[in-house]
């Protein structure tokens, strides 16, 4: 009995084929894996640095609101008294002033702090002839000063030094919502009221 021999399916050329084309899906796979890693890492990437943008541009707006109101507190205490007998009022987180304005009308402007919406609450108005100015917003609508939408208004004291309390010292504390509050400090008087040299000596120009 002659038993014939039969070739193997699987030759050296198809051997050889078959493992690379092994390789080829495992270097396909593999790269795929490490495409989708670096994919990853990047989005992260650019997902922390938009919000470290984001945050320093809450930072910037919050230094920019406080060095506004900073700038027009000084700039309205500094004219309080001109031409008006009556040229503060002043309570823990309120503070009014008076002056003539440029029309020669009595300018009033309250400024306070809302301790239930932390908000910094804002209203003025001219009449023909000096009025109280603590009853500046009995009739007068109201407007917040900052951007309540990012800022939380947190503190406002409202000190007046000196004999007359002439020099006032204002402290006030504005906060980044969900962040903590910052406080910054102004310290300042009238040009039109006149005051020991003891406390002439203490105020900012």
């Amino acid at each position: 009995m002659v038993i014939q021999r039969v070739n193997s399916v699987c030759s050296p050329r198809t051997v050889t084929y078959r493992c690379q084309q092994g390789l080829s899906l495992l270097e396909l796979v593999l790269s795929l894996g490490l495409s989708s890693v670096l994919l990853v890492a990047v989005c992260t990437l650019l997902v922390h640095q938009q919000q470290l943008l984001a945050q320093q541009i809450k930072h910037t707006q919050r230094f920019i609101e406080s060095h506004y109101l900073a700038s027009y507190l000084r700039g309205e205490v500094r004219r309080a008294g001109y031409q008006q007998l009556e040229s503060t009022y002043i309570e823990a987180s309120k503070l009014g002033l008076g002056y003539q304005d440029e029309q020669g009308g009595y300018r009033r402007i309250l400024i306070w702090r809302d301790a239930a919406q932390y908000k910094l609450k804002y209203c003025a108005d001219s009449t023909d002839a000096p009025q109280p100015l603590a009853q500046t917003c009995s009739e007068n609508i109201n407007y917040s000063m900052l951007n309540d939408k990012l800022l939380s208004f947190r503190q406002l004291d409202v000190t007046g030094l000196g004999s007359a309390e002439h020099l006032i010292d204002i402290e006030y504390g504005i906060a980044i919502k969900g962040e903590s509050s910052v406080t910054h400090q102004v310290l300042v008087a009238s040009r039109n009221i006149e005051f020991s040299t003891d406390e002439q000596s203490n105020a900012l120009e």
